[in-house]
């Protein structure tokens, strides 16, 4: 998936997903508790605090690893809410995360497009 990462891709929340439909996104989130699906092929990730702004990935593939605490996803988002992933990338750290102050640096982005 080297060429997935050539052209540019917004990073989203899950209230943007509608505007995407289709298209080829970036979520960062934290993967919700027994959310991953018994054959490994789905789980959910929650895009604001308190387990909020829950999205649905789709794998290509079943996972080969645990994954647990935040994950970086690349994905086309589907309906319903959902992203199919196209890459994945598990996030470690020791340091609490800060959605809100994230999310709202997204909403900035967003609404202020020629300020990139």
């Amino acid at each position: 998936m080297d060429n997935l990462y050539e052209t540019s891709r917004p990073r989203v929340t899950s209230d943007m997903l509608p505007k995407y439909m289709g298209s080829l996104v970036t979520l960062l989130g934290v993967v919700q508790p027994d959310s991953i699906s018994a054959n490994g092929d789905k789980l959910k990730i929650s895009t604001k605090p308190n387990g909020e702004g829950l999205i649905e990935i789709q794998l290509r593939t079943a996972l080969n690893e645990l994954l647990e605490d935040m994950v970086e996803v690349t994905g086309k988002v589907n309906g319903q809410g959902s992203v199919e992933c196209m890459e994945y990338k598990a996030l470690k750290s020791e340091a609490d995360f800060d959605f809100d102050a994230y999310n709202g640096a997204l909403k900035f982005m967003h609404n202020y497009p020629d300020l990139n």
